[in-house]
């Protein structure tokens, strides 16, 4: 392990000092200082003014990815995000200015570790900016190509892996331009195909790191090494599979659905591309379409009912 540690470190070095670089930075950290540069002597009116100020130099992207003002309910969601943010703002502050300042650094850093599997991946936009306690990372296409965003505060509160979030969600923009003929899956097997692969690959990007790490969520990794409770998640999980993906994506995939453990779907996701992955090809698997991942999962998900 030592030694596959000491190479992959190795190959890191070289590809940053000859590869060019595709990612394209953006980074909100500067226009964050001045935005709470005066936090402790202010009201929360008088931050929140100043916050306005600030979301307002990136209102897309607030709009957008971060309140997704094209779901219903955004404005309550919107008061929420912005309350839970400045109440843990001044612990978690520090921490983010200093992720703000390595940005260009960590993105060099994370991206040369991508491309020692895959080398052509695209350009990628990678935005950081508080996500106002919505995500730590996040590849969307909904204001033009893949982009990702790094959600600061979030990274922050939580002391993330960075190597791990990286290698996960630089994955996901790589994974979306390789699908057959640029399909969006529609069915519950797309979010567990899509996650469960981009956790496997960050396991292959680093090799050093456990389960609990990928997942980051201990409760998750512990509930996931029990038998039964495999077996149990595989037949409930066989039962939707079909299904519209946008009905049960939150139970299965978001830190708030209802069913304990949340986020069962990626430990349950990445079980199963570990077992696809015995029999086939990362670069063939990424191109797979729905009907073929979906029958592909479908028959792992038999084998831990049994």
């Amino acid at each position: 392990m030592k030694i596959i540690l000491m190479a992959l470190s190795i190959i890191i070095s070289l590809l940053i000092g000859h590869l060019s670089f595709a990612a394209i930075i953006i980074n909100t950290g500067e226009d964050f200082k001045l935005a709470t540069a005066n936090l402790e002597d202010q009201t929360f009116h008088e931050q929140l003014a100043e916050w306005v100020k600030f979301e307002y130099k990136y209102i897309s992207v607030y709009d957008n990815v971060v309140y997704e003002k094209h779901r219903g309910g955004w404005e309550a969601r919107q008061e929420l995000k912005r309350n839970e943010f400045f109440f843990m703002l001044p612990e978690i502050k520090a921490k983010m200015i200093e992720i703000f300042d390595s940005a260009e650094e960590l993105v060099v850093e994370k991206e040369a570790r991508f491309k020692t599997l895959f080398a052509d991946l695209p350009n990628v936009p990678v935005y950081f900016l508080p996500s106002m306690n919505g995500f730590n990372g996040k590849v969307t296409s909904v204001l033009g190509p893949p982009a990702l965003y790094i959600g600061v505060d979030v990274v922050a509160s939580r002391n993330d892996n960075l190597d791990v979030l990286f290698s996960h969600e630089f994955f996901h923009a790589y994974h979306s331009t390789k699908i057959a003929n640029g399909e969006v899956g529609t069915t519950m097997a797309s979010p567990l195909w899509r996650e469960g692969f981009a956790t496997y690959v960050s396991s292959l990007l680093n090799p050093e790191q456990n389960d609990e790490a990928l997942l980051m969520d201990t409760a998750l990794t512990q509930a996931c090494s029990d038998k039964k409770f495999i077996g149990d998640i595989a037949k409930q999980f066989l039962t939707i599979i079909s299904a519209n993906g946008d009905l049960d994506y939150a139970d299965w995939f978001l830190k708030e659905g209802g069913t304990q453990p949340s986020r069962r779907g990626y430990c349950r996701g990445l079980q199963v591309v570990r077992e696809i992955a015995k029999k086939n090809e990362v670069k063939e698997m990424i191109t797979w379409g729905e009907a073929r991942f979906s029958a592909e999962i479908s028959t792992v998900l038999q084998e831990f009912t049994k």
